[in-house]
């Protein structure tokens, strides 16, 4: 929900995330909440800012790609209609 380089920028309902098969919603109050307590404990620690690495974007980069692959999304798209695609 965050970018490198983009301190305390926070991204909801983005790239990357279970919203284009979820209820709308939903995934934005679990969104919301997090940043919530995010907020709430840079403030407690005597944080000012909160910044995503380059390492992390790029693992969780890795991450949703993996994921992803086991589903159906990367795959060919088959059709009955065009028989010579199965």
């Amino acid at each position: 929900m965050s970018l490198s380089s983009f301190s305390n920028c926070f991204l909801l309902y983005g790239a990357q995330g279970p919203t284009a098969l979820s209820n709308g919603p939903t995934c934005v109050e679990v969104q919301g909440d997090w940043i919530v307590d995010a907020i709430v404990k840079l403030r407690k620690e005597g944080l000012d800012y909160c910044d995503a690495t380059h390492e992390a974007k790029n693992q969780w980069r890795e991450t949703v790609r993996l994921v992803s692959d086991k589903a159906l999304f990367p795959q060919p798209e088959v059709s009955a209609a065009h028989p010579h695609s199965m």
